[in-house]
């Protein structure tokens, strides 16, 4: 028995064997879509994806585990600008070396000025942040991708708890160490 649990240890892949740190920053643009069932109403609207970074280790080869920010800035109809902030945890898997995808789950903020979760009109609530990527350029241990990323939030409105959703979609450019 004792054999059998030193072959499992050693077989499976450290931290440190598998290639350790690993930082992702990225920009882009990004389209918002809201939905409030309490109020029966749609908005849709247009603006940026803020840098994201994520940071974490790489497990095995082609998996890291990552703690990652998002966030994303929309019109909001001539009011300036709308934030959603994700905050979570989460996976990136390279399927081969030119192709990953990663997912998240976590806390998010969304209102006016909800910049790193701090603004004036903030809903809290829950969040996903889903992305898929491809390697572009590639130089030592550093990668640059394109990337296309959702990040759905559900939150309650006022004090009638309907769930609402702001879903945020995003296409950009980022750079990784560690891969």
């Amino acid at each position: 028995m004792r054999f059998l649990l030193i072959a499992v240890l050693l077989a499976t892949p450290s931290v440190a064997s598998a290639g350790n740190f690993t930082v992702e920053a990225g920009a882009g643009v990004a389209l918002g879509v809201q939905r409030s069932p309490e109020y029966h109403s749609s908005n849709t609207s247009y603006g940026f994806a803020l840098p994201s970074l994520s940071l974490g280790a790489f497990v095995a080869p082609d998996l890291a585990v990552v703690g990652r920010v998002s966030s994303t800035a929309l019109d909001d109809e001539g009011h300036g600008f709308g934030h959603q902030t994700f905050f979570g945890a989460g996976v990136q898997y390279w399927a081969s070396d030119h192709f990953f995808v990663g997912g998240a789950i976590g806390a998010a903020a969304t209102g006016r000025g909800v910049l790193l979760g701090l603004g004036r009109h903030q809903r809290n609530g829950f969040g996903l942040n889903a992305r898929a990527g491809v390697r572009m350029a590639h130089f030592g241990r550093n990668a640059i991708s394109s990337f296309l990323e959702w990040t759905p939030v559900w939150y309650a409105e006022s004090d009638t708890y309907v769930a609402s959703t702001v879903h945020a979609l995003a296409a950009g450019v980022e750079w990784q160490f560690g891969r």
